[in-house]
């Protein structure tokens, strides 16, 4: 034991400059790491936004060619893409007859800032498209109804929007492209990974070399996560924050609050329509269970405990959300009949007395939900 610690403690003493910076010459290691990662994220992420909105695009001819740029560079490995550039380009005639094109292919560094800048925008391009196709239509409504262009209907309204949405996504890509610099060293570029692979040449110490690689990748992605998850806080939207409730058989309970407070978001947490980021809900003293998942995010660890626990609460909508192709009358029906079993002759009965406590009447209860007022 003694003898490996002494092994460990003497190439860290003889290495730790070229694993953190520089080996005298030039910059190595943990330095050109972060270099990797920054400008290939940056210039990455610059990209895609652009292309995103190009992605989501109704005009065909705008949304296939980033279609189809994404598709080659997700479907195909970085390692092989790196190669293509690296090794690849540079066999070309036309390549070696540029002055400028010889220059920039023949350097490793570049070439792998390029393969990782161009996946990673491919990437970050369906991460950020995938955010802005959910934004609210209404959102959309309003801009338009203000007169906004389209190009500052996308600068203050939609893209602010999507990339808070995307911002969980993005930081997953984030900690993968910090793994994927670790290919740089097929490009002769002296990353953390190449560092580790010279030390292990030099000392033929495989374990130490590379698990001290491992333990400083393993702090940057910690740094990164921590960073991410405080932008997450404070960027995201925290609707409830600190929000308490027990509620008794028998009580009968008034939520107040302005617009916008929470109070619909914290009804619907009850039932998790809406997913909570933190705390817990428990109903007739039976909690339910919750893990999260990759993302840090809650969710339900027994969907039929959830599903059980359903049947057992009832809820009006803030939008009454009544089934289109049934009449008032099916849709008090239709739940009974079939989560709880109930005979139709039963649910009728039960349906009818309940509609008649709200003054809908026998005419209104053979209406579709179209034909009534939503007020």
């Amino acid at each position: 034991g003694r003898q490996e610690g002494r092994a460990m403690i003497e190439i860290l003493q003889q290495y730790w400059q070229s694993l953190l910076w520089s080996d005298g010459y030039r910059f190595t290691g943990v330095a050109v790491t972060l270099w990797l990662l920054i400008a290939s994220v940056v210039m990455g992420g610059l990209l895609a936004i652009p292309m995103a909105v190009a992605r989501v695009s109704s005009l065909r001819w705008v949304r296939f060619p980033v279609w189809l740029y994404t598709y080659v560079f997700r479907g195909t490995p970085l390692y092989v893409q790196l190669l293509v550039f690296y090794s690849g380009m540079y066999s070309l005639e036309i390549v070696r007859g540029s002055e400028f094109l010889n220059a920039f292919f023949r350097s490793g560094l570049n070439c792998t800032i390029l393969a990782l800048t161009l996946n990673t925008c491919a990437y970050t391009t369906e991460i950020f498209a995938g955010a802005i196709r959910p934004v609210p239509h209404g959102e959309i409504e309003a801009a338009n109804a203000y007169g906004f262009s389209r190009f500052k209907m996308y600068r203050c309204i939609i893209l602010p929007s999507a990339l808070r949405t995307a911002l969980p996504a993005y930081s997953n890509e984030v900690i993968l492209m910090l793994h994927s610099t670790a290919l740089a060293f097929t490009a002769t570029v002296p990353d953390l990974l190449k560092i580790a692979r010279d030390i292990n040449a030099a000392t033929y110490q495989p374990f130490y070399a590379f698990g001290i690689a491992a333990v400083l990748y393993l702090i940057i992605s910690y740094v990164l996560i921590s960073l991410f998850r405080k932008a997450e806080k404070r960027w995201m939207a925290h609707v409830l924050k600190g929000v308490s409730l027990a509620a008794n058989a028998g009580d009968v309970i008034s939520i107040i609050g302005s617009s916008g407070s929470g109070k619909s978001t914290f009804l619907r947490c009850i039932n998790f329509l809406e997913k909570p980021s933190e705390g817990s809900i428990s109903l007739n003293n039976e909690d339910i269970r919750m893990v999260r998942d990759k993302d840090g995010q809650l969710k339900v660890f027994d969907k039929k405990q959830l599903q059980l626990l359903r049947t057992r609460l009832t809820m009006v909508f803030q939008h009454f959300n009544l089934w289109s192709h049934m009449t008032v009358l099916e849709n008090v029906m239709e739940a009974p009949v079939q989560v709880l079993g109930l005979s139709k002759a039963d649910a009728h009965e039960r349906a009818v007395r309940y509609l008649d406590k709200v003054g809908i009447d026998e005419r209104a209860r053979g209406k579709y939900p179209v034909h009534l007022s939503g007020g």
